[in-house]
């Protein structure tokens, strides 16, 4: 899945550098003004043409042939497709390839008249385009499916935003970073029910309330990032009821900061067609954490 980048190493380097040269400096951001500048390019990147709220469709591939059309009796069905047969999507022992219709010119594909499908377990997957729409292919557990985008996706154009509670730099937490023995892994589950064993990339110590926390920490795709997906007293009643999301990043040998005013929600909040990771046990926070965004709600 998309996760959303920090935008406060970015401000700081462009202060450091407005000031070289002539003497002059700049004042540096304040800790609200940088999770402002965090959340609106959070929200920007929600409501852009391949962000989550143009999702529409998710559907599960079987063995061999997979129509992909407007009708009923398609694997890969959607209403806003531009004609009634876009094609097969053809499934042979983990290999994909996309066979257009003849009157699908909108395709260009290979000698053969396919074009061989790479899916997210691959890196970057093959995108096919329609009209608004795209599609890709994605992998869970031993299985394939077709995530759909459309560009003019009603939700993505009556998207105003998410609410977030007030900045409180209290939830800005510094733990105690414990390295994992090699190969420990640790199940995580998801709302479609896969569960994938994944390595543990590290754990957070701290102490909140008389409350001792050890929260699992996952890779988080760049050297000293890390992600957690978490739970708390909120879910269902003033924020997401599957949990939210937060990135963690090491501050020192043996610190790592879990800043919670950075909290998100998972796609699966904004669409029925996500695969969203759930928390762990260890991350399923026993009090309530009234910091980062809030239950969004559809207008």
């Amino acid at each position: 899945m998309s996760r959303p980048t920090s935008s406060l190493t970015t401000a700081l380097c462009l202060t450091v550098a407005a000031g070289c040269g002539d003497g002059s400096t700049e004042p540096a951001p304040s800790y609200a003004e940088s999770i402002a500048a965090w959340h609106a390019e959070r929200i920007a990147h929600l409501g852009a043409e391949d962000g989550w709220l143009s999702l529409v469709g998710l559907h599960w591939l079987d063995e061999g042939s997979n129509g992909v059309g407007r009708g009923a009796e398609h694997a890969v069905r959607y209403d806003g497709f531009p004609r009634e047969e876009l094609g097969v999507i053809e499934l042979a022992d983990d290999v994909l390839a996309f066979r257009p219709a003849p009157d699908a010119v909108e395709f260009a594909v290979e000698p053969g008249g396919q074009l061989r499908l790479l899916s997210d377990a691959d890196g970057e997957p093959t995108v096919l385009s329609a009209g608004s729409c795209r599609m890709h292919v994605i992998r869970r557990g031993d299985r394939y499916a077709v995530r759909v985008k459309d560009l003019e996706a009603p939700l993505r154009r009556r998207f105003t935003g998410v609410e977030r509670y007030p900045v409180n730099p209290a939830w800005r937490i510094e733990a105690r970073l414990v390295a994992p023995e090699p190969g420990r892994r640790v199940a995580v589950d998801s709302i479609i029910g896969v569960v994938t064993d994944q390595d543990v990339a590290g754990w957070a110590e701290f102490e909140r309330g008389g409350v001792a926390c050890r929260m699992v920490l996952l890779d988080g795709g760049e050297p000293g990032r890390y992600f957690v997906a978490f739970g708390d007293e909120t879910n269902d009643v003033e924020t997401h009821g599957a949990g939210r999301f937060v990135e963690a990043a090491r501050a020192g040998p043996d610190t790592v900061v879990i800043d919670f005013n950075r909290a998100y929600n998972p796609p699966c909040a904004f669409t029925d067609f996500a695969t969203c990771p759930l928390p762990v046990d260890d991350n399923v926070l026993p009090f309530a954490v009234r910091a980062g965004e809030r239950a969004w709600k559809p207008e």
